[in-house]
């Protein structure tokens, strides 16, 4: 799968030229030159494990919570709590821990976004910098009350503001 790569500050245009592989989590300059994404850099210089830090089973929580996050913008988006989500969709599994897991990590999230006034725009999407020539899938993009604001989502950490990186 090929996506069109967006900047953060033109959401909505997608650059032409330059492209991201989903398939090898790798990003392509126009005329195809290889873009180092922002996980792979971290890795390079020892500040992530990348993908040998993950097991199987940790990497699939993560993924179910990114996709539960976004289910619940886009189809609960006014929930300000885990049973207003509930009655809108499942977030069952299988396994009954991994419901609670889940549970947990969505009634976290919908007090994050209470407490700290953030709505989300955007979730995964690739962007990158013409300047520094290196591309990346922030979690989520969206408004604090003060700005536009790129975030982590597992900690909620600010990676851009509305004046760069952070």
């Amino acid at each position: 799968m090929t996506a069109p790569v967006q900047h953060v500050g033109q959401a909505e245009q997608p650059l032409a030229g330059v492209r991201y592989e989903a398939s090898s989590h790798s990003y392509y300059a126009p005329g195809g030159k290889w873009l180092p994404g922002c996980t792979r850099i971290l890795s390079d210089m020892g500040y992530s494990k990348g993908a040998r830090f993950f097991t199987a089973a940790s990497r699939q929580r993560g993924q179910a919570l990114h996709l539960a996050r976004l289910m619940v913008d886009q189809h609960a988006p006014e929930a300000t709590c885990l049973e207003e989500v509930l009655e809108v969709f499942s977030l069952d599994h299988p396994d009954p821990e991994e419901t609670k897991r889940l549970h947990g990590g969505v009634a976290g999230y919908l007090l994050w976004k209470r407490e700290s006034g953030f709505q989300p725009l955007r979730h995964e999407f690739p962007v990158w910098s013409r300047t520094l020539r290196v591309a990346g899938m922030p979690d989520i993009y969206g408004t604090y009350p003060d700005g536009r604001r790129v975030l982590e989502g597992q900690t909620g950490a600010i990676l851009i503001t509305d004046n760069g990186p952070n």
